[in-house]
């Protein structure tokens, strides 16, 4: 996996742009307005929630009989919380995900019940945005090849040839971080429940399958 700032030099490859040789976060430089296209392009990316930055049956407890979103940052690992936090999706999970909750604000609301009180904990799923340093390297490629496009569209020296160039980049990139997501996910479709009912098993006398 690369570092952010390795991230950043391919970006500038991509565009034609010197070569930097450190990040300038909030800065006014080249690396600077790089910088910012890729943590764009790493939200982009990150936000619908993957295998790799979801948690799955995590038990959250209850602070004033309410479950707070950024009670969370607590649960993710040391390093993960200590670099982001940012919580992009929540839901209920495991033995609670029949309970229908909707974040509001910094806080679950139950629409079962139409409250913001629980009395117990919940078992929840939720992504969370990674730093860059900890995505797959497919996605990592993806990221650096949307930031690198974007970049080129917004620059005022914006160049057509080289956005073509880039987009076919970025959806082979897009293609391949997709593929690996299946691969890691070891999804078989043909496993799951409802394609049993189509298959035509045997049903037993409460109309599951065997």
């Amino acid at each position: 996996m690369r570092t952010k700032i390795e991230c950043i030099q391919e970006i500038c490859r991509r565009l034609g742009k010197p070569p930097v040789s450190a990040t300038d976060t909030g800065g006014s430089s080249l690396a600077a307005h790089v910088e910012r296209a890729l943590d764009d392009a790493s939200i982009s990316v990150q936000s619908p929630g993957w295998h790799w930055n979801t948690k799955y049956n995590v038990e959250v407890a209850t602070s004033d009989n309410k479950i707070q979103i950024n009670q969370l940052e607590t649960v993710l690992t040391e390093g993960e919380a200590a670099a982001y936090a940012t919580i992009f999706h929540v839901d209920t999970d495991g033995t609670d995900n029949d309970i229908n909750v909707i974040r509001n604000g910094n806080f679950l609301y139950n629409a079962t019940d139409n409250t913001e009180t629980f009395t117990s904990s919940l078992r929840l799923m939720y992504s969370w945005e990674r730093p860059i340093q900890q995505v797959p390297t497919p996605f990592q490629e993806w990221i650096i090849s949307l930031a690198a496009l974007n970049y080129n569209r917004q620059d005022r020296n914006y160049n057509p040839a080289r956005d073509q160039i880039l987009q076919a980049e970025m959806q082979d990139a897009r293609r391949k971080s997709i593929r690996e997501e299946v691969r890691s996910e070891d999804i078989n479709f043909l496993d799951t429940e409802e394609i049993r009912q189509f298959r035509g098993r045997p049903r037993m006398p409460n109309r599951s399958v065997y």
